[in-house]
């Protein structure tokens, strides 16, 4: 759709037209909407334009366009028009009661039901209480519970509980609103550092960052930048930047280390873990100046040189990788380094790995998958408790799938035809072992969690 003006006997007259093809496949024009002598904005008519479109069809932009309050308005009367204009294409989507049932969804669906049980438990063993007389704050009561029902549910350790929380209810359900990092002591301890490149089809003359370089697609023809990113142990973005793309990797090292400098954090420094194209001495240097400790990757290249170490005995098998492929560790001087260490390791799957990456070829071996049902109907799987341990093992391995088998908190969407967005938050429907189990404890889910609702516009974010 764009906007045009048509002179009418000495009058202008603004129209917002649409183009498209007839029965014939011949390109037509037709009129959505005449606005008479109105004074659109002339810089912002594309942009309104645009977002009436994407309303009539029912559509959204990956990045939608930022509506002035102005442009916003003239959004709204246009639609107003367009729906009692003849010639507008009408949207095809069925409603109940104002709600457009096509574009109903649902979001930040997590666990309900194990948390509910594990917090009554805890209510009528008065543990609140308990902690309470012993000095507890509220949020460190809050922070308990949360431990607690973690123990109870999915037992792991501090930094998986910190997910783990994420995909439940409970911060809703104790209101707990503190910060990881305050809860659970994460400041940071690991930092994981890498760039890549991006490159452009075009001549990119206004952007002084696209340079040409050793592109890593092989578009050394193409013009391109580097972006570089920090995360946490979570994956949590830390600091980002966007350098020239003929930049060496080593040089951003001190510009991101700029930036995940935080005052206060002088005495808690972190590990900053770093990919083989950071391993030089200048590199070293920088991170040994301002006090880091460091893991940097060695190229490939370099491996050759630790051929006889590697051969020879001396190696420990990492703990905790039970059921995994064994992985083994070996510590050594740094020839190049007396100062630090040089970790050798070795596993059976990294060298499958790599001789089939030398073969030019990758076959891994052909894995048996044992599914629960299968072994259920052949009659090997009939102990009732190791039948749930089974489906716990799924669930735990597909978490996007355990969703549908278990008692949630979920958000419904609810697009309303006046362009109005609702949301409701509240716990979805127990099935009948879940609601026979709440009513053996004399658990009232649907008060569990207070109800919310949240109404907003779209159309000021289109």
């Amino acid at each position: 759709m764009f906007f045009r003006t048509k002179s009418i006997k000495g009058a202008s007259l603004l129209q917002l037209v649409e183009s498209y093809r007839n029965t014939e496949r011949q390109p037509r024009q037709r009129v959505v909407v005449s606005l008479g002598d109105a004074k659109v904005p002339d810089v912002e008519k594309p942009t309104i334009a645009r977002a009436v479109e994407n309303h009539l069809l029912g559509q959204s932009d990956l990045l939608p366009p930022d509506l002035s309050e102005e442009a916003a308005g003239w959004v709204r009367r246009i639609l107003q028009l367009a729906g009692r204009s003849k010639s507008a294409r009408p949207v095809s989507e069925n409603t109940i009661d104002g709600v457009i049932i096509d574009r109903v969804e649902t979001e930040n669906v997590v666990q309900f039901g194990p948390q509910l049980v594990a917090l009554e438990a805890w209510k009528r063993l008065g543990m609140g209480t308990i902690l309470e007389e012993a000095g507890l704050n509220p949020s460190q009561i809050a922070t308990a519970q949360l431990l607690v029902a973690n123990r109870l549910i999915e037992p792991s350790s501090e930094w998986a509980l910190v997910d783990w929380a994420e995909r439940t209810a409970l911060p809703e359900m104790l209101d707990l609103r503190a910060s990881e990092s305050d809860l659970f002591g994460a400041h940071g301890s690991i930092v994981l550092y890498d760039i890549t490149n991006t490159h452009f089809e075009g001549l990119c003359n206004k952007n002084p960052k696209a340079r040409h370089r050793k592109n890593k697609q092989k578009r050394t023809d193409c013009r391109q930048v580097a972006s570089g990113m920090a995360f946490d142990s979570r994956g949590l973005a830390l600091a980002n930047d966007v350098f020239e793309g003929n930049i060496a990797e080593t040089k951003t090292l001190a510009t991101m280390l700029d930036r995940l400098a935080v005052p206060g954090t002088e005495t808690s420094k972190p590990i900053v873990i770093l990919d083989a194209g950071f391993a030089s001495k200048k590199s070293i240097a920088l991170l040994k100046e301002r006090g880091l400790g460091y893991v940097i990757n060695i190229t490939r290249s370099a491996h050759a040189r630790y051929a006889e170490e590697l051969a020879t005995g001396g190696f420990e098998t990492v703990p905790g990788r039970e059921g995994s492929p064994p992985v083994e560790v070996k510590s050594i001087t740094d020839p190049d380094d007396t100062e630090g260490a040089l970790v050798l390791c070795r596993s059976a799957l990294r060298r499958e790995k790599e001789a089939a990456m030398l073969s030019g070829r990758r076959n891994p071996p052909a894995q048996r998958r044992h599914r629960p049902a299968q072994r259920i109907e052949t009659g090997k799987l009939k102990d009732p408790d190791k039948i749930e341990r089974a489906i716990g093992k799924l669930q735990k391995k597909h978490p996007r799938a355990a969703r549908l088998y278990t008692h949630c908190l979920v958000t419904t969407v609810l697009p309303l035809n006046t362009g109005t967005v609702l949301r409701i938050r509240k716990p979805s429907q127990p099935d009948a072992e879940q609601q026979n189990l709440y009513d053996n404890l004399g658990i009232d889910s649907k008060a569990g969690l207070p109800r919310h609702q949240k109404h907003h516009h779209p159309l000021t974010t289109l």
